[in-house]
């Protein structure tokens, strides 16, 4: 676990913590969740591109290049924003524990 507004708080670690938190709050839903609703390819993603970068340095920018990836990879526009909502929700979880700055 990272500690609070840590300025080294990697993307990855953010991850990490978060799975964590969600493992925690509702378990390990593994193979009952469908495609849509599990996370974890859209986080290994998240952290294929961006894991050693720190967290405070991801923006929009960097939002909109992971999109790119989706939809190179052929992603339906209403996947992709789905996927979305789930990284923005990791840096809301982020913010939430005081892992990162709100303005991130």
């Amino acid at each position: 676990m990272i500690s609070h507004l840590d300025p080294c708080c990697l993307v990855s670690e953010l991850v990490a913590d978060d799975l964590d938190h969600a493992i925690e709050c509702y378990g390990d839903q593994g193979s009952r969740r469908s495609t849509v609703n599990n996370p974890k390819p859209t986080l290994r993603s998240l952290v294929g591109m961006f894991g050693d970068e720190y967290a405070e340095d991801f923006g929009p920018k960097k939002l909109k290049e992971l999109r790119s990836s989706w939809i190179e990879l052929g992603l339906s526009r209403t996947y992709c924003n789905d996927q979305l909502g789930v990284v923005k929700r990791v840096f809301k979880f982020g913010v939430s524990e005081e892992l990162v700055r709100p303005d991130v």
